[in-house]
């Protein structure tokens, strides 16, 4: 005779699902002359409800688990780089903001001051370091500075003559682009993985835990070259980075050792005009599922327009700033003319052209990766402000500052979204939806935008004027 197997529905893993199939199972391998004792305060009912707890944790646990081994659902930073590191991509890190400062003397001197490079000076709580040596020349009152945000670290190893020698940094977190490896005060160069170093490359690998620590590594004499054994090891780097140091202009206010005739030191004070810029978060787990696959289609090369797009979207220079959005077009239908359209951030986060020096650098960057016979071209993005005018109805128990702060802040955090990209059309339906499900939100009508708005492909969105009309609804309503 068949044995007919019970249906498993795997779905079913909650509390009172667990509970119910114990409670079936007890009552059908049980005939009730033999067991009917299923009053809630008894003591099988306690120990079927507590194994029915510790089966709904387990089996989210699990879930977990089973979600973090694909792509597309795993949520933790630390299986985002494990499938990075299996396709050869690198998340890119914090980067660092760059500001001008002025150094301004009372009265100018017969000598000329030195300023050093990586001296140190703060703006408000956030640390910036010199980028450079600058001179102010005897007889001058002024000089502008460069300065980039972070601070300098060094550490030292000891190589122990091993293959594929792990070496983790103490600070974190690191910034992009601003670790240098010496080997017995020789300067070996990062590159992106070991795949195509030959065995005599003095080369390391660089790469970023959950924790944004750096993790050191290097050759096995195969591909990359071993640190000779007792060899001192030696990495300088920088750790801050991030949107924290665009600073507004004004916030520098305090003052910078230089040295007279380069010995004696002088304190000078500083202060910065323009804000701070390009300084931006490590990429978060929503664009890394969004790059890994791309990149993987790329191989690091530029042919097609998704290509151009992927190479330069996160690209970053250690002084021109970070690419925020990228948008690669093909110019007059013409297909060896590449036109990108590049945007970087702004210190409250919105969408705003890239500068000049950020699309020199990025031409460079694409221009040794594409197609020999491609014209590339690196544009400023525009961007297109989209105001907003909205009657808005308010429970009771709410004030017009909560409303306002609210549905402000959950605006400016949709358009300066990861996933609004140049092109994307803005849909009323999901501003609607956005701001609907506020509990600050009892009902609304939009005056503006009445339809939907489209964007070309060579802008981008951004939050224009936001004018908000506010009722509170009757007690009760």
């Amino acid at each position: 005779m068949a044995t007919t197997l019970p249906r498993i529905d795997y779905a079913s893993g909650d509390f009172q699902s667990f509970l119910d199939n114990l409670l079936n199972f007890l009552q059908s391998d049980l005939p009730p002359d033999i067991f009917n004792d299923y009053v809630a305060s008894q003591l099988m009912m306690f120990m079927l409800r507590m194994n029915a707890y510790v089966s709904e944790i387990q089996s989210f646990k699990l879930d977990m688990v089973a979600n973090e081994n694909f792509l597309p659902t795993a949520f933790q930073q630390r299986s985002i780089i494990r499938f990075s590191k299996a396709v050869g991509y690198q998340i890119p890190a914090a980067t660092a903001a760059s500001i001008t400062v002025i150094a301004t003397l009372t009265a100018p001197l017969t000598s000329p001051i030195t300023f050093r490079e990586g001296s140190a000076f703060e703006a408000g709580e956030v640390a910036f370091e010199l980028d450079q040596d600058y001179v102010l020349p005897a007889n001058s009152i002024t000089i502008s500075m460069g300065a980039l945000q972070g601070e300098t670290y060094t550490q030292d190893f000891v190589s122990s003559g091993d293959s594929n020698q792990v070496k983790e940094l103490n600070q974190a977190p690191v910034i992009q682009n601003s670790v240098q490896v010496f080997v017995d005060d020789i300067l070996w160069e990062e590159i992106d993985f070991f795949a195509f170093a030959a065995s005599s490359d003095q080369i390391y690998v660089l790469v970023f835990d959950e924790n944004n620590k750096g993790i050191v590594e290097f050759g096995d004499n195969t591909f990359g070259f071993v640190p000779p054994v007792g060899s001192t090891i030696r990495v300088i780097y920088r750790v801050g980075g991030g949107t924290d140091g665009n600073v507004s202009a004004g916030t520098v206010n305090s003052s910078l050792t230089g040295y007279i005739d380069n010995i004696n030191p002088i304190d000078v004070p500083v202060t910065n005009a323009a804000a701070a810029s390009g300084g931006s978060d490590t990429q978060s787990v929503e664009l890394s599922k969004l790059f890994i696959p791309q990149h993987l289609k790329t191989i690091d090369h530029a042919v097609t327009d998704d290509d151009y797009d992927t190479l330069s979207s996160g690209f970053s220079d250690p002084s021109a700033g970070t690419v925020a959005k990228a948008n690669a077009t093909l110019r007059g239908g013409e297909l060896n003319k590449i036109d990108i359209f590049v945007w970087t951030r702004l210190p409250d986060n919105t969408l705003t052209g890239a500068s000049l020096a950020l699309r020199n650098a990025l031409k460079a960057f694409i221009v040794a990766r594409n197609v020999i016979s491609h014209d590339v071209a690196v544009f400023s993005g525009v961007t297109e402000p989209v105001n907003i005018t909205a009657n808005i109805i308010y429970p009771a128990s709410r004030t017009e500052p909560e409303v306002i702060a609210a549905v402000t802040t959950a605006l400016q955090d949709f358009f300066n979204s990861d996933t609004l990209n140049p092109g994307n059309s803005i849909f009323l339906s999901e501003l609607y939806t956005l701001l609907f499900s506020l509990t600050e939100v009892q009902s609304l009508i939009f005056t503006a935008p009445v339809a939907d708005v489209a964007i070309q492909a060579s802008r981008i969105a951004v939050l224009g004027n936001v004018t908000l009309s506010l009722t509170a609804a009757e007690l009760g309503s």
